[in-house]
């Protein structure tokens, strides 16, 4: 029966993968033709309502472009995008930006000063998704010329980092597609493009393929080489996928079992790579409800963690997380003692002190479709508090579906049917410590709220939020890096989470595919624009 199901869905993606779009497919030989495989959906195309998910894996770099990107050689710097240089102010507080000249919107609009304000205009207005928590800080936006821009903050912030996500669409399209009911085309922009970026959307059938095609206008010109199309498929099944790359019908795999993997790297026509990311995997525990609200479950949960079988399981490959955030962002020589090692009998103990001396509760553990990395962690841990009496049931949804699920604080407040744990993995998007210490521990960023980011589980500690607040506050580098460490060590100290390990890509896609730079702040992400077929 399971060998009858993948080949169905073989044969659904192979229609999806090869066709695209009808029109242009006769048009253009496949050798031109890029077949990427993701194990999640793009939920939005709109770069200033969407999620960081979106922006990261879909829109950054390939439909939309910022002002800078973070350097695919050092992920502690910007480097130009749309802007080619800029100056900051002594205090922190103004940032002028140069733009470049000769840039078009893929709808044959000039890019300028004006289009820059308009979009963040645009922006602070609709006060969405992921961008907005970081742009919120802005004051006012100034012209100073045709291209040149000052941002004023309200406060001291890591605006620099943020400005990646500083995607820009053009305000023609936008007044074009607006309605008395949706002043910035809100509507249209969820399905469309009208970037400065190599490619624009041609089609799109949400949750199954997405046809992106070159943008006549593109700033940097086209090589004979470059991709003419790009389609990405949803595809959640690790053997679909490596089923396909194999036959030569797909190009670009996301996710392969490690299984499959020693097989795939013996095989002269495709290439396999492995990159380590410093950011953390964890499993998140649900503070808003029993028995993961007692800290002495928690503790006696993390303690239940085995990391060597669980690097037995990934065939060595398991580096140890650093903590709530990457100690690279935290000044040099910096580490945080991780004070929950392997310990069933101090476990036990723990829980006997809360009151479960046998166990006796079952938990249900929230996790991503289709990834892997993730499924062995749950299997790992299942099998160690299984020994203390625990059950673990676990729950896969899409991305969207997670968020949405953590999104409802009355499903995650009821003790029967929330998600006790949560596992996630927290990209380097944004180079800064509040882009963990905020996004995924700060009660601002609770799901449910309006500025919900990746609280996925509801963590809130007042204390953490002051510290926050003052470390974006404060100008001199080592005091903000002392105040960050500060707050690093109570969410240690709550037992927030067990933090696993680093994310492990594998990138896995066809030989003749050529011209793939890794960027480890984010992971599985690629660059069409870059990517060539020899």
């Amino acid at each position: 029966m399971r060998t009858f199901h993948i080949l169905f869905v073989i044969l659904l993606a192979v229609g999806c993968v090869l066709l695209g779009s009808e029109d242009i497919s006769l048009a253009i030989s496949r050798a031109e033709i890029l077949n990427v495989a993701k194990y999640n959906v793009m939920t939005s195309a709109d770069p200033h309502t969407s999620t960081y998910n979106d922006m990261s894996m879909y829109i950054d770099g390939n439909i939309f472009e910022g002002l800078v990107t973070i350097s695919k050689d050092d992920f502690t710097k910007v480097e130009p995008v749309l802007a080619t240089s800029w100056e900051v102010s002594p205090d922190g507080l103004a940032y002028t930006f140069n733009l470049r000249k000769g840039v078009k919107f893929s709808d044959g609009t000039p890019f300028n000063g004006q289009a820059v304000k308009f979009n963040f205009d645009r922006l602070l207005a609709l006060k969405k998704g992921g961008s907005y928590l970081g742009f919120k800080v802005i004051k006012n936006v100034e012209v100073l010329d045709e291209y040149k821009v000052r941002f004023t903050l309200k406060q001291n912030f890591p605006f620099l980092a943020v400005t990646r996500y500083s995607f820009m669409v053009s305000p023609k399209a936008v007044k074009e597609h607006a309605t008395p009911k949706d002043k910035w085309a809100q509507n249209w922009l969820a399905n469309h493009s009208a970037g400065t970026a190599p490619y624009m959307i041609k089609d799109w059938v949400h949750e199954v393929n997405i046809t992106l095609v070159q943008n006549p206008h593109y700033w940097r010109g086209w090589r004979k080489n470059n991709f003419k199309v790009i389609n990405i498929r949803s595809m959640y099944e690790a053997d679909v996928q490596r089923m396909l790359l194999e036959k030569g019908d797909l190009d670009i795999a996301m996710i392969i079992s490690r299984d499959a993997l020693p097989a795939l790297k013996k095989n002269r026509e495709i290439w396999a790579a492995q990159n380590i990311t410093p950011a953390p995997m964890m499993l998140l525990f649900n503070f808003l409800v029993p028995p993961t609200n007692d800290i002495r479950v928690r503790k006696a949960l993390a303690h239940a963690w085995n990391h060597e079988a669980y690097k037995e399981v990934r065939r060595g490959v398991a580096p140890r997380a650093d903590g709530p955030i990457p100690a690279v962002l935290l000044g040099k020589d910096y580490r945080l003692e991780n004070p929950y090692v392997y310990d069933p009998d101090k476990a036990r103990d723990l829980l006997k002190q809360a009151g479960y001396p046998k166990g006796g509760f079952t938990l249900n553990v929230l996790s991503q479709k289709g990834d892997e990395q993730k499924r062995m962690i749950f299997e790992v841990f299942q099998s160690e508090v299984a020994k203390l009496g625990v059950k673990l049931n676990y729950h896969e949804k899409t991305w969207a579906g997670m968020t949405e699920t953590c999104r409802d604080r009355t499903l995650m407040s009821d003790p029967k049917n929330a998600m006790h744990i949560v596992i996630l993995y927290k990209s380097m998007d944004v180079v800064s410590p509040w882009n963990y210490l905020y996004k995924v521990y700060s009660c601002e960023t609770q799901m449910s709220k309006p500025t919900g980011v990746v609280n996925l589980a509801y963590y809130c500690n007042p204390r953490v939020d002051e510290i926050i607040k003052r470390a974006l506050a404060t100008v001199d580098r080592e005091k903000a890096l002392e105040l960050w460490r500060q707050g690093n060590q109570i969410v240690m100290d709550d037992c927030a989470a067990v933090f696993v390990d680093k994310q492990v890509e594998d990138v896995v896609m066809r030989a003749s595919v050529k011209g793939y730079n890794p960027r480890v702040f984010t992971p599985r992400q690629f660059y069409y624009y870059e990517l060539y077929r020899e």
